[in-house]
């Protein structure tokens, strides 16, 4: 009797495509820490964030700023030049985000548990999440609005 020859690529291709996939997800879930991927935030995340007291919230806060995202300028004492340049800076960076500027508001306070000269982020919950020198370059706080308005929900 002749024995007819099946071809088996198919099957190993279809079970390739399947089976790939979940070893390698299974081995980026449990080893992350050995892959270095780059990152993507250009500031400092601070991590766990820090809630803004209701104290501190409403001094920094206007009604307008209400569910909204905050750049929080903090300064030290009275707003110099180039306090007034980075407010500039930080409010052309507020109109580069085009139809997501509405969601963001730029405000400069004084708050003792935050170093002065610095710019924080604050999410509308309250949650201060990320801080920048006052040297960032003001391209680099865009890049990273740009990110956290794309994949946010609230505010």
């Amino acid at each position: 009797m002749l024995k007819v020859k099946k071809n088996n690529l198919p099957l190993y291709i279809l079970l390739g495509i399947s089976v790939v996939p979940v070893i390698l997800a299974t081995l980026f879930y449990y080893g992350h820490r050995y892959f270095h991927f780059s990152q993507l935030n250009r500031g400092q995340l601070i991590t766990p964030p820090m809630h803004l007291s209701d104290k501190a919230y409403a001094s920094l806060n206007e009604k307008s700023a209400k569910r909204r995202w905050i750049v929080l300028q903090v300064i030290a004492g009275v707003c110099d030049q180039q306090c007034e340049h980075r407010d500039f800076l930080l409010h052309q960076v507020q109109k580069a985000l085009g139809n997501n500027r509405d969601r963001i508001f730029i405000q400069q306070g004084k708050p003792s548990a935050f170093a002065a000269g610095h710019i924080y982020l604050v999410d509308p919950a309250q949650n201060v999440f990320m801080s920048y020198s006052d040297t960032t370059d003001p391209m680099n706080i865009l890049q990273d609005l740009k990110r956290v308005l794309e994949v946010s929900q609230i505010g």
